[in-house]
């Protein structure tokens, strides 16, 4: 006799194949290297966030309100594609450390789907949710303080059962 938990566990891999068959289905709908600007938009639409770099721009795409990607695409400064990626993973997380700037946070994550303000605290809240290594969802919130400085992060890893 199969549990529930372990009913759980299959209807949840079976939801998580569904979305992977579907992100990947919808691969060919990302722009490529070697696109032009044009294309991309005509793909994408306008970028959410744009930052400068020394190589040209690059355009942050999210998911969507508490959706766990966000693309980001590097154009250089004749306008072609020379990177996409998706930039919510563990490595670029890891790279957030006390200390770094809110602009180095956008340009490494993107913007964030919240913001919230703890005057106690004298810091804002920008809250992202992305899957980890391992495949579980997590709610990251980068603490920036009033100085526009990382002062930590919190994760909390969403359980199968939707807890923390």
């Amino acid at each position: 006799m199969i549990s529930l938990s372990h009913k759980f566990r299959l209807l949840c891999t079976f939801s998580i194949v569904g979305v992977l068959l579907g992100l990947l289905s919808g691969c060919a709908a990302m722009p490529q290297p070697g696109m032009l600007v044009p294309d991309v938009r005509d793909k994408l639409g306008a970028p959410a966030l744009i930052i400068q770099t020394d190589e040209g721009v690059n355009w942050f795409y999210p998911s969507g309100p508490l959706g766990t990607t966000t693309v980001a695409v590097s154009i250089n400064r004749e306008g072609v594609v020379t990177r996409v990626r998706n930039v919510l993973t563990d490595d670029q997380i890891q790279t957030l450390t006390a200390g770094s700037t809110a602009d180095e946070v956008l340009a490494a994550i993107g913007p964030p789907f919240a913001r919230v303000r703890f005057d106690n605290l004298r810091a804002t809240a920008w809250d992202y949710r992305y899957q980890d290594t391992w495949g579980y969802l997590v709610d990251l919130s980068v603490m920036i303080d009033d100085a526009n400085r990382v002062t930590g992060r919190v994760l909390h890893r969403i359980q199968a059962d939707g807890s923390h």
